[in-house]
């Protein structure tokens, strides 16, 4: 059976096709673009009609790929960006009509569960972060059981827009930016969770970094998963490359453009997660939420049966 999983996020859309025996799955293919469906949220909390025209385009070239391919199943889940929208509702009609498949909205504590599960082995304790274009999680387990979800509305698209709308980082801004980020943190239970815990990180934001860190010239995931980011590496490259502008930042590490874009604002939510979790080193993941649906997908369906 091929399963084909959607990840429609803030700013990225992520395709991930599957072959499925049992319990057992190959990654056969995926594909990766940035349609940026929530640039304009921060402007009047609606998507955009240029928004929804890049997704349109992401979404037709998806179901291309799924019809040629031949999957069995598709799996199309959307995240902040549905979530937090006020033409939520129409807009997910609208993209569930273009790719042929009803698009699941999951929740802030359901898209927290999915990522763990994705990222997390079932015998592993571990403190999860997910920093994403719209939203950030915090999940905390402990040896495959989940003890604690937290998600926030802070992203790096919405801290790059509402701090840094010019892509300048001075130093003022960076403050008021990591009280903002702060303030969210604030409320997070420190008494539930263990942090003895392995600290992890999954997202685009995270896994461009490591890239940059490898020093490879072309993204390599198999070189990147279980990449160690060090706290005061990671503070050092902050100050690097936030001195860059987009396309200067684009150029230099051959990363694309609207990435580069929110890539520092990003960055400053794990350092300020980082600061949280008591400057741990974060073991790079590059198995988020698309794996956790996956997964939770084939152990419902092996249940029912």
């Amino acid at each position: 059976m091929k399963i084909a999983i959607i990840d429609i996020g803030t700013n990225s859309f992520i395709l991930m096709i599957a072959k499925v025996t049992g319990y057992e799955f190959e990654v056969l293919h995926q594909y990766f673009e940035i349609p940026q469906l929530g640039d304009n949220l921060i402007v009047d909390n609606t998507i955009s009609h240029k928004a929804i025209d890049n997704a349109i385009i992401v979404l037709k070239k998806f179901r291309d790929i799924i019809e040629n391919d031949k999957v069995d199943v598709v799996l199309p889940v959307a995240t902040a960006v549905l979530r937090q929208a006020e033409n939520r509702d129409q807009v997910c009609k609208q993209l569930s009509e273009v790719l042929g498949s009803n698009i699941k909205v999951a929740s802030g504590d359901e898209e927290a569960r999915l990522s763990y599960l994705g990222a997390i082995k079932i015998n592993e304790s571990a403190n999860l972060l997910d920093i994403g274009g719209g939203s950030s999680e915090i999940t905390s387990g402990k040896k495959g059981k989940i003890i604690y979800t937290k998600s926030t509305p802070i992203g790096a698209v919405k801290i790059q827009q509402r701090f840094f709308p010019f892509n300048k980082y001075d130093l003022v801004a960076i403050d008021q930016a990591l009280d903002y980020i702060e303030s969210f943190l604030s409320n997070i239970d420190k008494e539930t969770i263990d942090f003895t815990n392995e600290l992890v990180g999954v997202g685009g934001t995270i896994t461009t970094l490591a890239h940059i860190l490898s020093g490879e010239k072309a993204y390599n995931s198999d070189l990147i998963h279980n990449y160690s980011l060090e706290y005061q590496r990671n503070l050092d490259l902050f100050a690097e490359l936030s001195s860059y502008s987009p396309e200067g930042l684009s150029k230099k590490y051959g990363i694309n453009i609207k990435r580069a874009r929110i890539l520092p604002a990003g960055q400053l939510i794990l350092i300020a997660l980082q600061e949280f979790f008591e400057r741990k080193p974060l073991r790079v993941s590059t198995c988020g939420l698309r794996f956790g649906i996956l997964k939770n997908y084939i152990h419902n369906s092996l249940k029912n049966n």
